[in-house]
């Protein structure tokens, strides 16, 4: 193979491309005395600070210990050795979100803080969905149905304004 790497201009797209021409290679790219900042490996994902990134875009600060992301919430990894934070900012008169949506309702479920109000929300967004609360390894502790019944002690079911299992 006579071809390993490729660096190309397109005049009429704007871009410079970067490539590996060699199956299962990565990308790297590198600041400050040759040091390894940003992975591309061949899976795709990229590695910020790590040259092992757990999924599609990996934030590495330092170690967490011996821990991998799990595969179902890998699209984005933020890992530290001590506090270990995402921050979404915006101007007082304005909110910051994080939405969860599916093909089928592109806003299923919100956090939302508005400072100029000084309310955090957080809910669904879907007709006929319910909210609930766990605790101890995964158990239903409070359920808020779409009715705004609650239950508590896992009655996932509530039927009165307030439904308490014990």
């Amino acid at each position: 193979d006579n071809v390993g790497a490729r660096c190309w201009w397109n005049y009429n797209a704007s871009l410079l491309s970067i490539s590996t021409a060699k199956t299962g290679a990565g990308l790297s790219l590198r600041s400050d005395q040759e040091v390894e900042a940003i992975r591309i490996n061949s899976s795709q994902n990229v590695g910020i600070g790590t040259n092992a990134p757990d999924g599609r875009l990996h934030v590495h600060t330092a170690t967490a210990g011996a821990v991998t992301a799990l595969a179902n919430a890998d699209d984005l990894v933020v890992e530290s050795s001590g506090d270990t934070g995402i921050s979404i900012l915006a101007p007082d008169v304005n909110s910051s979100w994080v939405i969860f949506g599916s093909p089928s309702d592109n806003i299923g479920a919100i956090f939302k803080w508005d400072y100029s109000v000084l309310t955090y929300r957080i809910g669904t967004r879907t007709a006929g969905a319910s909210m609930i609360l766990e605790s101890g390894n995964g158990t239903d502790a409070v359920t808020i149905s779409s009715t705004q019944n609650v239950g508590i002690g896992g009655t996932a079911n509530a039927t009165a304004l307030l439904d308490v299992q014990s």
